[in-house]
């Protein structure tokens, strides 16, 4: 799905981009190399983001939060770091200009409107929102009200553990290795197979991972803590829609997708029984090429039947 929606032209690509590039000098910083000038880069790069995306505020939330605990768990010895006074200022600057970008976005919608984002009809007239396709959603198969959790159970809609287990985790992994576009394609016969592995891959880390390294657990919490968001705000659209799967689509996990590939290459490598782990590389690589590669090569030429004739 990523080299999908790599394809085209919209801003999920763009904020996908600066997610993880902001992740990876995260890490970097993480790891005490070039610790000032990788945490200024780092948070600059994710400042960016969130001005692409609103949905970025929850993973640049929690890298704070991370952050501002490490430092203060390390702060001894980073005080002796040494940097680059001219490289330092630069990304220094660029990161407050970043910051006022965002403080005159959603600064100014908390003192302006009370909420980072204000409805349709407070910043547009009535005419235009209703001419929004989210609004059109809405009119056509929305509920007319949105349910309370209670109500959604007594309805018999699945409360938040049981849509979690039984419906999200499975949804969420057909949609990240499926196609979602013009065309849907959701390879729902190796969905299984993944969920096993997830699992398999969560035994192995907590029985070969003893004490994780800072930035390994700083991983987890971060693909948790967004993982978590997704979910509620997921379920959030489920109570307004009657669990129609309404903006459940693995793209918006993709922000994280590169620290949840890094974790479990990770989890592989520090596997102590070869055996094991050699067949669980194999496994993750079959499955890797057969949930979206190998089905892509396999189907060439009816995907391109157009282009021959």
């Amino acid at each position: 799905m990523f080299v999908f929606l790599s394809g085209g032209v919209n801003y999920d690509n763009l904020a996908n981009l600066l997610s993880m590039s902001g992740l990876y000098y995260f890490i970097k910083a993480l790891k005490k190399i070039n610790f000032v000038s990788n945490s200024l880069l780092s948070l600059f790069l994710i400042s960016l983001g969130t001005l692409v995306k609103f949905t970025i505020l929850p993973l640049a939330l929690v890298m704070v939060i991370i952050g501002i605990v490490f430092f203060i768990i390390h702060r001894k010895d980073l005080t002796f770091l040494k940097y680059e006074w001219k490289k330092t200022w630069f990304l220094a600057i660029l990161l407050v200009a970043a910051l006022i970008g965002n403080f005159l976005i959603y600064g100014e919608n908390i003192l302006k409107f009370g909420k980072m984002l204000p409805a349709c009809p407070e910043i547009l007239s009535q005419d235009k929102c209703d001419i929004s396709p989210f609004v059109k959603r809405y009119q056509e198969i929305g509920l007319d009200h949105k349910l309370s959790v209670i109500e959604s159970i007594e309805l018999g809609y699945p409360n938040p553990v049981k849509y979690f287990f039984d419906s999200w985790i499975d949804h969420m992994l057909t949609r990240v290795f499926g196609i979602l576009g013009h065309k849907s394609h959701f390879p729902s016969h190796i969905v299984i197979f993944f969920k096993l592995l997830l699992f398999w891959i969560i035994l192995m880390g907590f029985r070969n991972i003893e004490k994780p390294p800072f930035e390994i657990t700083s991983m987890i919490i971060i693909i948790l803590f967004y993982s978590f968001v997704l979910f509620l705000n997921n379920y959030a659209s489920e109570l307004t829609y009657g669990f129609k799967q309404i903006a459940l689509q693995g793209r918006y996990i993709f922000p994280v997708i590169g620290l949840i590939y890094v974790l479990v290459s990770y989890i592989v490598s520090v596997i102590k029984s070869k055996p094991i782990k050699y067949v669980t590389l194999a496994i993750v690589l079959i499955l890797f090429f057969l949930g979206g590669p190998f089905k892509f090569i396999s189907k060439f030429d009816l995907i391109f039947y157009n282009w021959f004739i």
